[in-house]
């Protein structure tokens, strides 16, 4: 989901269209990607910290790296919410801190996509095949 929204900002900011396909629609989508991964990320970590096995307390989602159920990797999902939290502040305050800010903040933000994969690979030792 991220990497569809990364991939199309990408295609916004560089005026993307299709012959078919005006360029308002690419940032149409953009936005409504934007806002589902939020409202996923969100359901993401409320689950998660209503899970009893994991033991992950709200504490836990808010300060990196103080976890005791695998702190780095959760760690590295937080530090990838707030980053992902920080983008999505620049892009609602646009209007007040100006596009070259915003385009500064998004330019350094890019890694922020590898984060939430990073973190997860080790959540696959666990599964069980069906």
């Amino acid at each position: 989901m991220l990497t569809d929204t990364i991939v199309l900002g990408i295609t916004t900011a560089t005026r993307w269209s299709g012959e078919t396909t005006p360029g308002s629609v690419a940032a149409d989508v953009h936005r409504n990607f934007s806002l589902l991964a939020m409202c996923l990320l969100a359901a993401h970590i409320v689950i998660t910290v209503l899970d009893p096995f994991a033991h992950i307390s709200v504490r836990d989602v808010i300060i990196p790296l103080g976890a005791l159920y695998r702190p780095v990797w959760l760690g590295l999902g937080v530090a990838a919410m707030w980053v992902l939290l920080g983008v999505a502040a620049t892009s609602l305050l646009r209007g007040r801190i100006g596009p070259p800010r915003e385009r500064i903040a998004e330019a350094t933000s890019e890694g922020r996509s590898s984060g939430p994969y990073i973190a997860h690979v080790p959540s696959r030792q666990n599964t069980i095949p069906i």
